[in-house]
């Protein structure tokens, strides 16, 4: 139902729905219909500013600033009506105001009877041991899930219209019936990326990779890189590693194959950082690269003390990766780690500042973590979990329960999809912070691998905690609008 003007809502996109720019126009699709819709410059504009927290206002704001004009009625009754239209058609939705007590997870009505994408692990089998794995050993112990199991998993997935599937394992190039499973995804109508430490890329392995019909279906290769040098690279992931991983990832350049890399910033390569992605952008050529932050997971909670950044190494991170961000815009991507971390506490600083909200789900709540509507994860030997940083939280296996059944009804997932709805002054040691009505808490995963509670705060992105530790450097990393780089686009 259209909501009455006098009714407060939040506009946001369908979760079903990507989008694709074509010349001056954004197509989007929805995948549970598989139906498109064209909209033009204004109608983007109105459609990218519906992130979940988006009143009337805010839409029509955007496309005030789209058309670089002060807003009016007549703008506002436009963005309302563009954003009724994409309701009416089945593109978006208008959520209620938050409610003070938690939802049910019944409520997500809007929520698709699938996972758009899966994360699959397809072997516990690794030529390497790096030292932040999120497998911990006790994983990789586990028997790989035969090919026959796979394969009918597949069929599964592609009569529930799931779009894409990231393959890693372990090192996924160690299976030797690889391409019968790719070729098993092809046949499901499924698109696919894969996740490889790059040593095993070789032209006999790229050629099976670029056949017609894998790489129509083939979204990209992402080769892990932790350094610009092989003393750097090799001590988070072996000797030898670093040559190997940069040999592949030219090789698949050399083939036309679309690559990008992961750089993971650790303690022992924090001042490579500017070496590293030069290498990657400038002398390799990559259209993007992705960058995010050791945590103490799998392996790694082991070796925290030598992998993850002490708290005077975080400024300089943050410091480092946003200069590079400004040299090579739109090239660095981040969800997780120090730069993801730089600008949600910016946002967080400058909410506080302003009175606006910031584009996050929520302010003041716990984050209910995006990937719990979208997408789960399976380890190699079939179970199923919410996703790769919650590795041990169980939902399921493979061939037992149907995956529809475990999205739609699991009680671990209804627990996270509600955890959005939890104010952030009613957690554990956050009552009374100054920060409270910005912050949403963090990523769940690691609180919860280490005590097993789920509606705790994550410590790694606490801000109140990064000023404690870091002091009046990390004020200055956050609050200083110039943080050292000359070049690139001014800030938002």
């Amino acid at each position: 139902m259209t909501p009455g003007k006098s009714t407060p809502v939040f506009w946001c996109r369908k979760p079903s729905v990507s989008a694709c720019r074509e010349g001056d126009n954004l197509i989007l699709f929805d995948a549970d219909r598989a139906r498109e819709k064209v909209v033009n410059r204004a109608g983007a504009a109105v459609w990218a500013a519906m992130d979940g927290a988006a009143r009337t206002e805010d839409l029509a704001a955007a496309l005030a600033r789209r058309y670089d004009a002060a807003p009016t009625d007549d703008l506002s009754a436009d963005a309302r009506a563009f954003a009724e239209e994409l309701l009416r058609d089945g593109f978006a939705a208008a959520a209620p105001a938050p409610r003070s007590t938690p939802l049910p997870a019944e409520d997500w009505s809007w929520l698709r009877e699938a996972p758009r994408a899966l994360d699959l692990s397809l072997t516990g089998r690794c030529n390497l041991r790096c030292a932040y794995c999120f497998y911990a050993d006790e994983m990789v112990g586990r028997r790989d899930l035969p090919a026959e199991r796979w394969l009918d998993f597949f069929r599964e997935l592609g009569g529930l219209a799931v779009r894409s599937l990231t393959l890693s394992g372990g090192e996924l190039f160690l299976r030797p019936d690889l391409w019968e499973l790719l070729d098993g995804i092809v046949a499901a109508r499924m698109r696919f990326a894969i996740l490889t430490n790059g040593t095993l890329l070789t032209e006999d392995v790229l050629a099976q990779l670029g056949q017609a019909h894998r790489r129509r279906r083939l979204d990209v290769v992402q080769v892990s890189i932790d350094g610009s040098r092989a003393d750097v690279h090799d001590a988070s992931r072996g000797k030898g590693s670093f040559d190997r991983a940069i040999r592949g990832l030219r090789l698949l350049k050399a083939a036309g194959i679309p690559a990008t890399a992961r750089v993971t910033v650790n303690r022992h390569n924090v001042g490579d950082l500017e070496p590293t992605f030069r290498l990657l952008l400038d002398e390799i050529g990559l259209a993007r690269v992705g960058t995010n932050d050791a945590m103490p997971m799998g392996t790694g909670c082991a070796r925290r003390e030598d992998i993850v950044l002490l708290p005077e190494q975080r400024p300089e991170a943050m410091r480092t990766l946003v200069r590079l961000e400004k040299q090579y815009p739109g090239r660095i991507q981040a969800t997780a780690g120090s730069l993801a971390l730089w600008h949600m506490f910016r946002e967080m600083e400058e909410a506080k500042a302003t009175g606006r909200k910031t584009r996050r789900w929520k302010m003041g709540c716990l984050s209910s973590c995006g990937c719990m509507f979208a997408k789960l994860a399976v380890h190699h030997d079939g179970m199923i979990v919410p996703c790769n940083m919650l590795a041990a939280a169980a939902l399921g296996t493979i061939g037992e329960t149907p995956l529809r059944e475990i999205w739609q009804d699991h009680p671990l997932l209804k627990e996270m999809r509600a955890r959005g709805e939890i104010p952030m002054d009613q957690v554990p040691g956050c009552a009374g912070c100054e920060w409270v009505p910005y912050c949403s808490g963090g990523c769940p995963a690691a609180e919860y691998t280490r005590t097993g509670e789920m509606n705790v705060a994550n410590p790694e992105c606490c801000y109140r905690q990064f000023l404690q530790e870091t002091g009046d450097r990390g004020q200055e990393t956050v609050r200083k609008q110039d943080t050292g780089g000359s070049h690139g686009r001014p800030e938002r």
